[in-house]
C-alpha cells in the first residue's frame, strides 16, 4: 500500500525531545532504524533552538509489535545514556500510520498515533 504523499504504507515516528545542549541527543534503541542499541549508529535529533526533533520521519518497517529505546546524549567521547528502565513503542504488526513522541531526558514520554491532517506537517 502506498499513500498519496508517495511513501510505502508503514509505521513511521516524530520524535520531540526536550534536553539541553551542550552535546548531541541520539534516540537509540532495538530497532535496526534506531541502530540496534550503538549510539554511533542511533538517529542523531536536531536542535532547534528549545528542542531536539528527528529531521525526517523515522520509518518503523518490520513486523516487530515493540520497540524499545533509550535517549543518549553524545558529546566528543562522552556517551551518556538516559537513566532507568528502556522506554517502550508499541507498534501494531502492518501498522501504517505515523506516531508522535513527546519526551524529555531522563523523564516522561508520550506516545500518540498522529490523526491523518496532522502527517501532513512532518
Amino acid at each position: 500500500q502506498v499513500h498519496s504523499n508517495g511513501w510505502l504504507a508503514m509505521p513511521w515516528l516524530h520524535v520531540q525531545l526536550e534536553a539541553a545542549p551542550p552535546g548531541e541527543m541520539r534516540l537509540v534503541g532495538s530497532h535496526e532504524a534506531l541502530g540496534r542499541w550503538d549510539p554511533h549508529q542511533g538517529v542523531p535529533l536536531q536542535w532547534t533552538g528549545n528542542q531536539w526533533q528527528s529531521k525526517a520521519p523515522l520509518i518503523l518497517a518490520s513486523n516487530t509489535e515493540k520497540v524499545q529505546f533509550k535517549f543518549v546524549r553524545v558529546a566528543g567521547s562522552c556517551i551518556t545514556w538516559e537513566d532507568g528502565a528502556n522506554r517502550v513503542l508499541e507498534v501494531a504488526p502492518n501498522s501504517d500510520g505515523g506516531f508522535h513522541l513527546t519526551a524529555a531526558f531522563n523523564r516522561e514520554s508520550c506516545v500518540r498515533p498522529l490523526q491523518p491532517h496532522e502527517e501532513e506537517r512532518f
